[in-house]
């Protein structure tokens, strides 16, 4: 006869096989996630990217925060009223007018309003704002529900970002940052990793939680898994602890994984967009 952890570890097992013999496949999207605010969720089509070193006034707001590129190949605004409303013609519809980016510009969209204004106090006594030439907000736009606003800035504060995701799915990775693998009260086993995240990679097969520009996610998995634990999808983690290690394990309901990435294998920005790599001479 075996250990009393060797007993529950084997009871543990076997109840899994059952549970999961009944519920079968499960879509990973089914599950309830948390809303975990210092993830990246609202992600668009653009890459995002870090805002750095302007000194611009109004503009400078944007220094150490997180944009996107606007991806459209046109840039349009509304045309506004004398009294600052938007224009609307007798069909209901908004006018536009084309906006041309000066060179080495970029157009980024923002959830941060700097406060534009047309008008500044200096010692005391209002005086028209100008704006350097190139610099310029444009526009908003709603992106699921939050609010974006459209601006230009030099390419040259402006850095891609290198962004990493939390993901969960049912199969093993063998490139992510942490992971840990639970087991769901429903019998089947899931994987959570940090991962490097790519624009455009393909997902299918796992579900980006959220993104953020650096590989420790460790108060959000925190966050993910105490979710989890209150609404019945895992087990309680402190329940399906061991006193000693029964082949390897020390919880049953949870197994972390060592990472194959390291956080100095991690660079968050490297160059900015209007970097040019030097010309090697002959």
């Amino acid at each position: 006869m075996g250990t009393l952890d060797q007993e529950f570890a084997k009871e543990f097992k076997a109840m899994m096989y059952d549970r999961k013999s009944i519920s079968g496949f499960y879509n990973i999207y089914d599950i309830s996630i948390p809303t975990i605010p210092s993830l990246l969720t609202n992600l668009g089509k653009g890459e995002v990217c870090m805002v750095k070193d302007l000194k611009e006034p109004f503009f400078e707001k944007l220094n150490d925060t997180e944009v996107q590129l606007v991806t459209t190949p046109t840039l349009m605004e509304r045309q506004l009223l004398s009294n600052g409303s938007f224009y609307i013609d007798k069909n209901g519809d908004y006018k536009y007018k084309q906006v041309y980016l000066h060179n080495g510009f970029v157009a980024v969209h923002s959830s941060k309003s700097i406060g534009l204004r047309r008008k500044v106090i200096v010692n005391g006594k209002e005086k028209e704002h100008k704006v350097t030439d190139g610099f310029r907000y444009i526009d908003y736009f709603e992106l699921r529900g939050e609010r974006r606003y459209i601006y230009t800035l030099p390419k040259e504060n402006v850095y891609k970002l290198n962004l990493c995701a939390l993901i969960i799915t049912l199969n093993k990775h063998s490139s992510f940052y942490q992971g840990c693998k639970v087991a769901l009260q429903n019998g089947n086993y899931l994987y959570i990793y940090v991962i490097p995240y790519k624009k455009g990679r393909d997902t299918r097969g796992y579900r980006v939680i959220g993104t953020k520009s650096y590989p420790d996610f460790s108060k959000e998995v925190k966050v993910l898994l105490d979710y989890w634990m209150e609404i019945g999808v895992i087990f309680d983690l402190n329940m399906t602890a061991l006193e000693n290690h029964v082949n390897g394990e020390t919880n049953l309901g949870i197994m972390d994984l060592v990472g194959t990435l390291g956080f100095d294998d991690y660079e968050k920005t490297k160059h900015s967009l209007g970097y040019e790599p030097p010309i090697e001479s002959n």
